[in-house]
């Protein structure tokens, strides 16, 4: 009889490991998830900010507004910043062929230099025509 009682108990002892194991082991896969969806989030919302900001300085420099080769730094919430306490910049890079302006705008993340957003706009000046 107490040959049986010890049989079940170790029997019991060794599912109950084997059942902490499992949710342990799920824990960490859900956690290992969370910690994903976050990443993706911080990436997809920078995107945005980094296009939003991209975007309006495009539209500025579509209309004809005098702009140069610049630098703008941002801050990890993209408010505009000094140079040391910047997470991001935006860097313009602009040049002319005669007959219109080459405007090529790039966001960076400054931690890991990674690319953010890059696009290129041109616009003619009308001067080629003349």
């Amino acid at each position: 009889m107490k040959q049986s009682q010890t049989k079940r108990s170790t029997l019991f002892l060794m599912e109950l490991m084997i059942s902490i194991l499992f949710f342990c082991l799920c824990s960490a896969v859900c956690v290992r998830l969370f910690v994903k969806s976050h990443t993706v989030s911080q990436d997809t919302y920078n995107l945005n900010m980094a296009l939003n900001q991209i975007t309006s300085m495009q539209e500025c420099f579509r209309s004809g507004e005098e702009m140069h080769s610049s630098s703008l730094y941002y801050d990890k919430n993209w408010s505009s910043c000094k140079k040391e306490d910047a997470s991001f910049v935006i860097q313009i890079q602009i040049q002319s062929d005669g007959a219109g302006w080459d405007g090529m705008f790039t966001a960076k993340e400054l931690a890991t230099g990674k690319d953010i957003y890059s696009s290129s706009l041109y616009t003619y000046t009308g001067e080629a025509m003349e």
